[in-house]
């Protein structure tokens, strides 16, 4: 049972890196949410017989996939406002007359 219950949480992960590659932030979101709760669960279920080199390669990976769902919102974040900005200076040289 121990098995499967990590090879479940590992596949949940590999979701997790399945939807940051896709840039999907909300879906990521609802991922590591369930991750979490499910996890949690898992280590109560299991109380001292929780096979610590398992999750220590399930917390590399959340690690891992944390800090890349971190960098994504930065990139997602600079690209909106890099956006924004755009859009205020081409709304400033149409207003003056200025074709770009």
């Amino acid at each position: 049972m121990s098995l499967t219950s990590l090879q479940q949480l590992a596949t949940e992960l590999a979701s997790l890196e399945a939807a940051l590659d896709c840039r999907d932030l909300e879906g990521a979101q609802a991922i590591m949410s369930s991750y979490d709760r499910e996890l949690r669960g898992y280590i109560e279920r299991t109380g001292s017989s929780v096979p610590m080199d398992g999750l220590r390669t399930l917390l590399r990976m959340q690690n891992e996939l944390l800090t890349t769902m971190h960098e994504l919102r930065q990139s997602l974040g600079r690209e909106a406002r890099d956006a924004q900005r755009s859009g205020h200076a081409s709304r400033a040289y149409a207003a003056v007359g200025v074709a770009l």
